[in-house]
């Protein structure tokens, strides 16, 4: 089901239309709902770092999405270091 008028909070039934799987994705692009707005997005929100086409991608639990490698591995070693202080504190 498409819903022609892209608002999210609409429950008007005469706004939506049958259509197929494909058709409904091609239209929901067009209107720049869904991923077409992170896959515009040219830079990391956190360091503004470029993303590339080496940029890394992570599957979430409800989408991919793209991850800034400096970003990634600030965060990796951050983890890291709390993990290893957490250890050392228990010994």
């Amino acid at each position: 089901m498409d819903h022609t008028c892209a608002n999210t909070l609409c429950v008007n039934p005469a706004h939506l239309e049958a259509v197929p799987p494909g058709e409904n994705s091609r239209r929901s692009w067009e209107r720049g709902n869904g991923n077409n707005r992170n896959t515009e997005k040219t830079k990391c929100p956190k360091c503004d770092g470029p993303y590339t086409e080496k940029t890394r991608t992570q599957r979430g639990k409800l989408r991919t999405y793209r991850v800034c490698v400096p970003c990634d591995r600030a965060r990796n070693a951050a983890s890291a270091r709390a993990r290893y202080a957490a250890k050392k504190k228990e010994s």
